[in-house]
């Protein structure tokens, strides 16, 4: 096998030990798991799905229409 098909292998497998450790942390700890999945609405654009778990106090100073503009900053 060349060394560069091998290395490929590698990297793929490091890869891949580090998405299941990062599993397995958000398994562990809840607060992780939540952060991962309200990260994963917002690249999706589910602004209002985020916005829907605000108390009032940040639903004031939040609405979905800003999160979305400061979401898009943050991207840029």
């Amino acid at each position: 096998m060349n060394r560069r098909r091998l290395l490929h292998r590698f990297v793929l497998v490091g890869a891949l030990g580090l998405a299941g450790l990062e599993m397995a942390r958000a398994q562990e700890n809840p607060a992780i798991g939540h952060a991962t999945r309200v990260l994963d609405l917002l690249d999706a654009g589910k602004y209002e799905e985020v916005a829907a778990e605000f108390n009032a106090k940040m639903a004031a100073a939040m609405p979905a229409s800003r999160l979305r503009d400061v979401w898009m900053t943050l991207r840029q």
